[in-house]
Order: C-alpha cells, then sequence, then structure tokens
C-alpha cells in the first residue's frame, strides 16, 4: 500500500493472512449523515439522520467482492424488496465520541425520506447484542445508553450476511489544496469498491484515473480546513489485524481502524501501525 500526501509518496504495508473462509451472500449498506438523533417516540424509538449524505455505499461480499452507490431515496423506496417484513440490524457510529457511547446497535424499520427537511427517520429498537457477522467489529464495542442529540454519525445496515471488512480512514485538519492518496501494493490485499462519501462540505473522496488508488482532498479556501472519514472494503481477512506503516503530515491528520476496530492514530513519520479487527 503507498500513501502520497502533498506529491510525497510514503509506503505502506499491509499484513493478513490467507483469505477468509467461503460466506453466504450479503451486502452492507453504509449512510453518513451530519447529525443523528435517537429519541423516544411514543412506547418504541425513532432514529432521526439530518443533513445525510445523497448516496449510499453498498459493499456486496459474495459471490465475489463488489461496492457501488445507490441514491438514499432509491435505498429508502426499495426498503421492502431488499429486506422484506425482517427487519435488519444496523450499527450507528458516532465521529468523535468517547469510547464509552461511540456505538449502538439497532433494529431499524418503517424507513422515511424527507428531502424538503433533509432527513431520514427510521423505527428502530436498541439491541444489546446481534448475530450479524457485517457487524461484528462494530458489536463488539456497542454500548448501553447512547441517546439524544448525538452529533455526526455513520450506519451500518446488514442485510443479514455480509462480511466484507471495512477500512476507516480519517484525515483531519488537512489546509486548503492539500491531499493524500492512499492504494494497496500487494498482490494478495486490495480495494474492492469504490469509498463511500466523506461527510465533509470540502474533503472529496475519488479514485484517481486508474482507480488504483483512493484520494482524499481538501477543496477549501484561505484558511479552512478540511475534515472528514472515507470507507473502503479490503479484500482481506476481517478476522486478522492489519498493519500499516505510513508517514503522515502531522500526528493528527491521519487515523485508521479496521474491520470495526478501534481508531489508531499514524502519529509519526515512519511509524508502524498494527490495526486491530474488530
Amino acid at each position: 500500500m503507498r500513501l502520497l500526501i502533498g506529491g510525497t509518496v510514503a509506503a505502506i504495508t499491509l499484513a493478513a493472512a490467507s483469505a477468509a473462509a467461503a460466506a453466504p451472500s450479503g451486502t452492507l449498506y453504509v449512510a453518513q449523515a451530519g447529525q443523528a438523533q435517537l429519541q423516544r417516540s411514543g412506547a418504541g424509538w425513532r432514529l432521526v439522520l439530518s443533513h445525510p449524505t445523497p448516496q449510499v455505499t453498498t459493499f456486496a461480499d459474495r459471490p465475489v467482492r463488489t461496492g457501488g452507490t445507490q441514491t438514499l431515496r432509491r435505498f429508502v423506496s426499495a426498503w421492502r424488496d431488499e429486506f422484506g417484513t425482517d427487519a435488519p440490524n444496523a450499527a450507528l457510529e458516532l465521529s468523535g465520541a468517547p469510547a464509552s457511547r461511540d456505538v449502538a446497535l439497532l433494529e431499524l424499520s418503517a424507513p422515511a425520506y424527507d428531502a424538503r427537511a433533509d432527513r431520514v427517520t427510521f423505527r428502530v429498537k436498541p439491541l444489546r447484542s446481534t448475530a450479524s457477522t457485517g457487524l461484528a467489529g462494530l458489536a463488539k464495542r456497542a454500548d448501553g445508553g447512547v441517546k439524544g442529540r448525538l452529533g455526526r454519525a455513520t450506519l451500518f445496515v446488514d442485510d443479514g450476511a455480509a462480511t466484507t471488512g471495512l477500512l476507516s480512514v480519517t484525515a483531519s485538519n488537512l489546509t486548503a489544496g492539500q491531499f493524500l492518496q492512499i492504494g494497496i501494493g500487494q498482490p494478495a490485499v486490495s480495494f474492492v469498491s469504490p469509498p463511500a462519501p466523506v461527510y465533509s462540505a470540502s474533503l472529496n473522496a475519488s479514485w484517481t484515473a486508474d482507480a488504483q488508488l483512493l484520494q482524499l482532498a481538501c477543496s477549501a479556501t484561505g484558511t479552512q480546513t478540511c475534515s472528514g472519514t472515507a470507507l473502503i472494503a479490503v479484500d482481506a481477512p476481517t478476522d486478522q489485524p492489519l498493519t500499516v506503516m505510513a508517514i503522515p503530515l502531522t500526528g493528527d491528520q491521519l487515523s485508521m481502524s479496521w474491520s470495526g476496530g478501534p481508531s489508531q492514530s499514524v502519529a509519526a513519520p515512519g511509524a508502524q501501525v498494527t490495526l486491530p479487527n474488530g
């Protein structure tokens, strides 16, 4: 794997074991929002995602690992076709929240998208655990008592069989014109999907022209800075840690997590960081 920061190339090595065992076909859906709110609604609970990204990213695991996107409107309108009468399990991960309350496990139903209000709502049932393999890493970090206004969040919805591992790459405080690129250089380990949309008005995620590198670029102007997180499916076993070595811009500008595990900062030039799996 290699990292290009401001035009300088740095090596990143991804260490992973042999391919994971075959699993049933499944899809993991990822949506991001600028504000999440988990609140009481009558005798139950309601999740409100305000200012969501207009696209939902999909990670299909079998028969081959692929990725794609669909509009949020389509995701909501096709809910019954995708999930039928079985309410899917989901994990809500909160950006910047303390570790004691940064993940909530939920059962989702009755989605409603209001484009004019710029929000999507779900009827939810809080869960203590889940059998979902696609949410296994996040489930280990799940916290009870997550409620109220929760800030920026990412919602992972599992159709019941997804097992794809996700690499989360967070860039913080990039200045105008700065960018970083992440790619895979080992034949045994590779990206398998486009990145999920980054929830940031000025931090953009895209593939380079040859589709080999993920690029996070700050399009802010003047003294403004950019921060955001991109999610990428990686063709590596989720039950093994992922080791990275990178040269970040500064210690607080690059952090990564693997397969629902805790986030690790790449804090010093040339530092080698092992990302534990969830």
